[in-house]
């Protein structure tokens, strides 16, 4: 045989049957890969399908948490709002962080007034020292306690927040 020829046919000296023994070879192995190909296209597919459906599982979940977070601040403001006592909440730093409707009625201020004014803003100026020292007891201690002012029946009582909320 010369160099680079191909070998014959063992059954009848046709050189053709090497070419038709490659083709079917290269078509096996074109098959195998677009089947491998196809297979992993399938499951990365399925992977992915997977993969948005958990996220949207998700982001589901979340609306829902958010929607029952809503509801629940509008009711807690709806039960403030309607008490028929004074509410307010009270900041570390003497600052105001909440309050129902009643609060700025009976002191004569707005929201925006409320908003920027702290416990001296509100008490009288003999009533001061007093007020320091019992919202003080409440934040250390925990311990509820009434507040002995001028014009007011103040009963101060610590809420016990889960971690992380920082109320001023």
């Amino acid at each position: 045989e010369e160099a680079g020829a191909l070998p014959a046919s063992p059954t009848n000296g046709d050189p053709d049957w090497w070419f038709s023994v490659q083709a079917a070879s290269l078509l096996v192995l074109v098959a195998y890969f677009l089947d491998r190909f196809g297979h992993v296209l399938h499951t990365t597919l399925q992977d992915a399908l997977a993969a948005q459906a958990e996220v949207r599982q998700q982001a589901s979940e979340r609306i829902r948490a958010q929607d029952a977070l809503i509801e629940e601040q509008r009711f807690s403001t709806a039960a403030l709002e309607n008490l028929p006592a004074i509410f307010t909440l009270l900041g570390r730093d003497g600052r105001f962080t909440r309050w129902n409707r009643n609060f700025p009625r009976a002191l004569g201020m707005t929201d925006k007034e409320l908003a920027n004014a702290t416990l001296e803003d509100v008490f009288s100026p003999k009533d001061h020292e007093e007020v320091r020292r019992h919202v003080q007891r409440v934040f250390e201690d925990g311990r509820d306690t009434t507040l002995p002012v001028t014009g007011y029946n103040v009963r101060c009582t610590s809420i016990a927040m889960s971690q992380g909320f920082d109320t001023g």
